[in-house]
Protein backbone atom coordinates (compact mmCIF):
# COMPACT_ATOMS: atom_id res chain seq x y z
CA UNK A 1 0.00 0.00 0.00
CA UNK A 2 1.31 3.42 -0.96
CA UNK A 3 -0.08 6.83 -0.07
CA UNK A 4 -0.32 9.37 -2.87
CA UNK A 5 -0.28 13.00 -1.68
CA UNK A 6 -3.17 15.18 -2.86
CA UNK A 7 -4.10 18.77 -2.14
CA UNK A 8 -6.88 17.64 0.18
CA UNK A 9 -5.05 14.76 1.90
CA UNK A 10 -3.73 11.34 0.91
CA UNK A 11 -5.07 8.68 -1.44
CA UNK A 12 -4.20 5.03 -0.77
CA UNK A 13 -2.87 3.14 -3.79
CA UNK A 14 -2.82 -0.64 -3.53
CA UNK A 15 -0.51 -2.84 -5.57
CA UNK A 16 -3.01 -5.50 -6.53
CA UNK A 17 -0.52 -7.66 -8.42
CA UNK A 18 1.60 -8.46 -5.38
CA UNK A 19 0.86 -10.78 -2.49
CA UNK A 20 -0.14 -9.08 0.74
CA UNK A 21 0.98 -9.92 4.25
CA UNK A 22 -0.01 -8.66 7.67
CA UNK A 23 1.96 -9.41 10.80
CA UNK A 24 0.69 -9.28 14.36
CA UNK A 25 2.33 -9.76 17.70
CA UNK A 26 0.17 -11.63 20.16
CA UNK A 27 -0.05 -10.30 23.66
CA UNK A 28 1.29 -12.91 26.06
CA UNK A 29 1.07 -12.98 29.83
CA UNK A 30 4.46 -11.27 30.16
CA UNK A 31 3.82 -8.67 27.46
CA UNK A 32 5.92 -10.43 24.80
CA UNK A 33 4.15 -12.77 22.47
CA UNK A 34 4.76 -14.68 19.30
CA UNK A 35 4.56 -13.02 15.94
CA UNK A 36 1.82 -14.24 13.60
CA UNK A 37 1.93 -13.55 9.86
CA UNK A 38 -1.10 -13.80 7.57
CA UNK A 39 -0.38 -14.08 3.84
CA UNK A 40 -2.86 -13.41 1.05
CA UNK A 41 -2.79 -14.12 -2.69
CA UNK A 42 -2.62 -11.10 -4.99
CA UNK A 43 -6.06 -9.61 -5.64
CA UNK A 44 -5.41 -9.72 -9.40
CA UNK A 45 -4.92 -13.49 -9.17
CA UNK A 46 -8.20 -13.90 -7.32
CA UNK A 47 -10.11 -11.77 -9.85
CA UNK A 48 -8.52 -13.19 -13.02
CA UNK A 49 -11.45 -15.53 -13.69
CA UNK A 50 -13.95 -12.67 -13.41
CA UNK A 51 -11.85 -10.53 -15.75
CA UNK A 52 -11.67 -13.39 -18.28
CA UNK A 53 -15.47 -13.74 -18.26
CA UNK A 54 -15.96 -9.98 -18.73
CA UNK A 55 -13.45 -9.89 -21.57
CA UNK A 56 -15.17 -12.85 -23.26
CA UNK A 57 -18.62 -11.25 -22.94
CA UNK A 58 -17.34 -7.90 -24.19
CA UNK A 59 -15.86 -9.66 -27.25
CA UNK A 60 -19.00 -11.73 -27.90
CA UNK A 61 -21.42 -8.84 -27.36
CA UNK A 62 -19.57 -5.50 -27.76
CA UNK A 63 -22.58 -3.36 -26.79
CA UNK A 64 -22.91 -4.93 -23.34
CA UNK A 65 -19.90 -3.00 -21.92
CA UNK A 66 -20.89 0.41 -23.32
CA UNK A 67 -17.91 2.75 -23.65
CA UNK A 68 -15.72 0.69 -21.33
CA UNK A 69 -12.02 0.27 -22.20
CA UNK A 70 -9.82 -2.30 -20.51
CA UNK A 71 -6.31 -1.49 -21.71
CA UNK A 72 -4.24 0.95 -23.77
CA UNK A 73 -5.08 -0.85 -27.02
CA UNK A 74 -8.80 -0.32 -26.39
CA UNK A 75 -8.20 3.36 -25.60
CA UNK A 76 -6.24 3.79 -28.84
CA UNK A 77 -8.83 1.87 -30.87
CA UNK A 78 -11.65 4.13 -29.63
CA UNK A 79 -9.74 7.41 -29.50
CA UNK A 80 -7.80 7.29 -32.80
CA UNK A 81 -10.83 7.72 -35.13
CA UNK A 82 -12.05 10.66 -33.04
CA UNK A 83 -8.63 12.36 -33.14
CA UNK A 84 -8.40 11.90 -36.92
CA UNK A 85 -11.86 13.50 -37.39
CA UNK A 86 -11.03 16.28 -34.91
CA UNK A 87 -7.71 17.12 -36.62
CA UNK A 88 -9.29 17.16 -40.09
CA UNK A 89 -12.04 19.60 -39.06
CA UNK A 90 -11.75 23.18 -40.37
CA UNK A 91 -12.08 24.69 -36.91
CA UNK A 92 -11.73 21.95 -34.28
CA UNK A 93 -13.89 22.45 -31.20
CA UNK A 94 -12.12 22.59 -27.84
CA UNK A 95 -11.61 19.21 -26.20
CA UNK A 96 -12.86 18.80 -22.65
CA UNK A 97 -12.17 15.58 -20.80
CA UNK A 98 -14.02 14.28 -17.76
CA UNK A 99 -13.09 11.51 -15.39
CA UNK A 100 -15.36 9.92 -12.82
CA UNK A 101 -14.20 8.94 -9.38
CA UNK A 102 -15.50 5.84 -7.64
CA UNK A 103 -17.03 7.96 -4.89
CA UNK A 104 -19.24 9.75 -7.43
CA UNK A 105 -17.36 13.05 -7.68
CA UNK A 106 -16.27 14.50 -11.01
CA UNK A 107 -13.04 16.24 -12.00
CA UNK A 108 -12.80 18.43 -15.08
CA UNK A 109 -9.58 18.23 -17.05
CA UNK A 110 -9.00 20.92 -19.67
Amino acid sequence: LRLLPKSTGLRPVAMLGRPAAASFRSLGKNGGGKRAVLSFRPVNTSLQGVFDVLRHEAGARPGVMGANVSDYRDVHRRLAPFIRRWRSAQKPPPVVSKKRKKNGGNDDVD
